[in-house]
């Protein structure tokens, strides 16, 4: 797990880019994750349905949850996907959680990576309705869940990323 540093301007930067999709709450948390990893990777968002971004020939999806609280290892992240889509074009999921304290955004902690195919066949399937066990949540959508502590860390670099 890594905290990463934001530059000034970050939420705004994330806000713009959510509005132009919308406006939402949930595409504002999304735009501000996909945001923080395309800084880090020295990278950018594309527009894609099923991917973030492209780094070297990978594409790459974000996955992002809002938390009050500093990620622990047993928290769960998550992949919100309709079955039909279960085999998409990315190949990798990273995964950020950003902090609030006091409803104000905090921090950008990046949990983790897998490669998609690994994580939709390790991940535990918990469907629309349903309780999850490990936190008591209730699905409002068909997910994959997974212990941040099972995540591989992001150790690639953009070079790395194109020959891998």
């Amino acid at each position: 797990m890594t905290e990463l540093y934001v530059e000034e301007g970050f939420v705004e930067r994330a806000e713009k880019m959510a509005e132009k999709r919308g406006g939402r709450e949930l595409d504002l948390t999304g735009c501000m994750g996909q945001l923080a990893v395309a800084d880090y990777l020295d990278t950018h968002v594309v527009d894609d349905k099923h991917y973030d971004m492209v780094v070297g020939d990978k594409h790459i999806s974000v996955k992002t949850k809002r938390r009050s609280t500093a990620p622990r290892p047993y928290y769960d992240v998550s992949v919100t996907i309709a079955r039909s889509e279960v085999c998409g074009p990315e190949d990798y999921f990273i995964f950020i959680s950003l902090q609030y304290t006091n409803r104000e955004f905090d921090k950008v902690h990046m949990l983790g990576m897998m490669e998609s195919q690994k994580y939709l066949s390790e991940a535990s399937f918990v469907a629309s309705g349903a309780v999850d066990e490990n936190n008591n949540f209730r699905a409002y959508i068909d997910m994959y869940n997974m212990p941040i502590s099972k995540l591989d860390e992001v150790t690639f670099s953009v070079r790395e990323m194109g020959t891998a």
